[in-house]
């Protein structure tokens, strides 16, 4: 592959939170408008946050927070407010996450992130981050109605998360909670565009843990026993089962190859409609990923194609060596893959918006959506898990 064909990067990210409220499927009927999360009694709901927002609605909440569809009185737009409750801002651990996740993506300077406007405390402790409004769906939400999705499609819309962590990386960023909840979906004129959401738990990389050492706080570990297996898991794992990478599950700290297992994970699904681990429990879940095999697509999907086999099970491989050492490998490979089933053909084409005709590919639907004026905003707080 020559150096242009690999060349060219560019990632669509946003900032969003998740939860499971909305169910509307994007690819057979059109987005329903935004009904508020409320009935009025919120008491955000009318107030100036700052002398600058105007709070709308609520769309979202969560455990610390909520997300607001608010306008920036002085422009006239919509914009989207993330507000930390009074009570969750006055706890040091929150408060420094709420504030590392608003430092997280502002410093990822693309065109493909989600603009930060503002970012404060009002008078009476509540702290805000004011965002770009966008609208789109989850990936969630579009593997439950689609899939599993059609090969040129599930390929279109893993390059353009590979382009998101190769602009993440270049930050010094690691995400550390890629999942499909995270990933936002944005219908375009032409094809889909994938937003990269949520750095919550997004971490600072330090040169030195480039190839994967360190632990985090200097996790301990349980020992437990799966199926006659002795596994060794962190007992404070923050992420999301499924998607964390072995040896973060293990207590080493998150880096670059442990996103790049993430985006196998998404690719899985993407291809198959399935997770490649889903215990009945989280701690079952780990456990899964510590001492089974990811099966290649090809086993639940028999039209996959070995290449797109190989990309999943290198992508995902339990030894972090042995995955694709960073998020532009990763890129080429998806290219690679795409120009062998189609010659000629990029996931990308070279447009603004990254979109591309997958005339060589099995076309992807094309989701049907209104301008309503709302988005599918979601709100949650990535759990701390324990197996």
């Amino acid at each position: 592959m020559t150096s242009r064909q690999c060349g060219t990067a560019v990632a669509w990210l946003t900032y969003v939170m998740s939860s499971s409220s909305h169910s509307s499927c994007p690819t057979t009927r059109p987005l329903q408008r935004h009904r508020p999360l409320d009935d009025g009694r919120d008491p955000l709901i009318g107030r100036f946050l700052d002398q600058k927002f105007r709070i709308i609605q609520r769309i979202g909440h969560g455990a610390y927070g909520s997300v607001y569809r608010a306008e920036q009185v002085a422009l006239h737009r919509d914009v989207a407010i993330k507000v930390l409750d009074a009570g969750a801002a006055a706890e040091p651990d929150l408060a420094e996450r709420f504030n590392r996740e608003a430092c997280a993506v502002s410093r990822v300077h693309h065109p493909n992130i989600v603009s930060i406007f503002d970012f404060g405390q009002t008078d009476d402790g509540l702290l805000f981050l004011a965002m770009e409004y966008i609208h789109g769906v989850t990936l969630t939400e579009l593997v439950a109605c689609t899939a599993p999705l059609p090969l040129g499609q599930a390929i279109d819309l893993i390059a353009q998360l590979a382009m998101a962590l190769e602009a993440i990386h270049a930050a010094g960023l690691v995400h550390a909670d890629l999942k499909s909840d995270n990933l936002l979906v944005q219908p375009l004129p032409r094809g889909q565009l994938v937003k990269v959401v949520d750095f919550g738990i997004a971490r600072w990389l330090e040169p030195a843990e480039a190839g994967g050492a360190g632990s985090v706080d200097g996790a301990a570990l349980d020992v437990m026993a799966v199926d006659g297996d002795e596994v060794a898991i962190a007992s404070h794992v923050r992420g999301t089962p499924g998607y964390i990478a072995p040896e973060v599950i293990r207590g080493a700290a998150p880096t670059r190859t442990a996103d790049v297992y993430a985006a196998g994970v998404v690719l899985h699904l993407l291809l198959t409609g399935e997770l490649p681990f889903v215990g009945r429990h989280a701690g079952e879940t780990l456990r899964q990923q510590l001492v089974a095999p990811v099966l290649p697509p090809s086993l639940t999907r028999p039209e996959v194609p070995e290449i797109l086999d190989d990309l999943v099970l290198r992508a995902t491989a339990r030894d972090p060596g042995a995955r694709y050492a960073d998020a532009t490998e990763l890129r080429c490979a998806i290219e690679a893959a795409a120009m062998e089933l189609s010659p000629g053909s990029l996931p990308y084409g070279v447009s603004t918006y990254g979109t591309y005709d997958a005339s060589g590919l099995e076309p992807a639907p094309r989701a049907r959506t209104e301008d309503t004026g709302e988005s599918l905003y979601h709100t949650t707080t990535t759990s701390d898990v324990s197996a």
